[in-house]
């Protein structure tokens, strides 16, 4: 049986984090969706379905051909939603059922005769056609409705992976001048890590991961369940637990259960929490956000154009890919920042909306540098880290550029109305 990986119709619902990667692309614990699914599985991923303006960067990420049914009549086949967060319990030994919560297709597991006479160009098509030929059935196979549902399963998740994965110890560089807290076997310290002098590793109440190349500073604590990615830097950093901090980070400052997706930067200063921080983004020094309302209250977001209650009191920032924010910037609870937006400082926290490729200037929401200047500035940023900016990196962001227009300058045009009338 091989492993395909799709994407339904909610991909929305996680803006602005999915706006520039498939759902499945998305983060827990330690790794995306999408392989650690198939290391869950033990299943291989052949194929994966999703957006069509995505298919040119995922298939090159994921080192597979995305959004081509070509071959998939010659095997039987597990098709998985991409927002599953543990497939653990789908019955693989089962043929011709679909796995289903309400209304969702978590799953389908189909033979290569049910594959061969439903197999469609359209994929949707293809799906609908499916679902016709096989049972469904009621599944709790866990699914992702929003970006803090994966930031809440963090920590189990990043305990999880530490056990499946099986191991542990100080392999790597570590001072004497540090410790360990709450056992060495709940400590895993990759051969090329380092940890200098007067860090403390706190696994007491969950384990600590320190991957490849990983390098811990002086006057660092990293409580577990976390998760320090490859050739990530913590630099004087208040570690709580639930962090999942992917590879080429540089962190400082105070962060809790918080996903960082990798290549960002928080090096100063100032709190994330409850968060999911994208790719190549900066947040400048002081940088805070709340995830806490003070009259402990369950948190709104806006998601498809309306505020949402989430149910939840602790919900965070979801930041998109290459924001920027300038230092002492203060983010509302509950606040989504689009991709390539510059948030500059204002004294007061943010409007919880903030879309796209724009300018956040006193607390307004302006049309900023252009799209052209934003690449150059990507650019720039990347280079810094030995990445090029690719042509197929540059015509997605062009993509996103053109779907979050509308929205953008119907804001852009509110916000100059009150200036006009101030």
């Amino acid at each position: 049986m091989k492993l395909c990986i799709f994407e339904d119709d909610k991909f929305e619902d996680f803006y602005p984090i999915s706006l520039t990667r498939p759902v499945f692309g998305l983060r827990l614990g330690m790794e995306e969706l999408y392989r650690r699914d198939s290391r869950i599985l033990g299943l291989k991923l052949e194929k994966a379905f999703a957006r069509s303006y995505l298919a040119p960067t995922a298939s090159r990420s994921m080192g597979i051909l995305v959004n081509s049914s070509s071959g998939m009549e010659k095997d039987d086949w597990l098709l998985l939603n991409g927002r599953c967060m543990n497939p653990a319990g789908i019955p693989l030994n089962e043929t011709d059922v679909a796995g289903m919560r309400g209304q969702d297709v978590a799953f389908i597991v189909a033979r290569k005769e049910t594959i061969k006479r439903n197999l469609s160009a359209d994929f949707h098509a293809f799906m609908e056609r499916l679902l016709n030929d096989c049972s469904k059935v009621e599944t709790d196979v866990p699914l992702a409705a929003h970006v803090w549902d994966l930031v809440l399963a963090n920590s189990r998740a990043v305990t999880e992976d530490f056990r499946a994965l099986g191991r542990s110890g100080i392999h790597g560089s570590m001072s004497e001048a540090s410790c360990v807290v709450g056992g060495e076997e709940h400590v895993y310290v990759a051969p090329t890590a380092r940890v200098d002098p007067l860090v403390v590793l706190d696994a007491s109440n969950g384990p600590i991961y320190l991957d490849e190349g990983a390098r811990v500073y002086p006057h660092t604590r990293i409580e577990g369940p976390s998760y320090v990615g490859r050739d990530t830097q913590i630099v004087g950093g208040k570690i709580r637990e639930g962090c999942s901090i992917g590879p080429v980070c540089r962190v400082g400052g105070e962060v809790e259960e918080s996903i960082f997706h990798g290549y960002s930067n928080k090096y100063h200063d100032g709190f994330i929490g409850h968060s999911y921080v994208g790719e190549w983004v900066n947040l400048g020094a002081l940088t805070t956000n709340s995830d806490l309302k003070n009259d402990y209250s369950t948190v709104q977001v806006f998601l498809r154009g309306r505020l949402v209650d989430t149910g939840l009191t602790k919900v965070g920032s979801a930041i998109g890919d290459h924001v920027k924010t300038g230092i002492g910037t203060l983010l509302n609870t509950g606040t989504a920042v689009g991709v390539m937006t510059i948030v500059m400082p204002s004294g007061e926290v943010s409007p919880k909306n903030i879309p796209s490729f724009c300018l956040l200037h006193r607390n307004q929401i302006r049309g900023g540098l252009g799209f052209d200047n934003l690449i150059e500035t990507a650019e720039k940023a990347m280079s810094r880290r030995g990445v090029k900016l690719g042509p197929d990196e540059i015509e997605l962001l062009k993509q996103v550029y053109d779907l979050t227009a509308a929205e953008r300058e119907s804001l852009i045009r509110r916000d100059r109305r009150k200036r006009a009338r101030a």
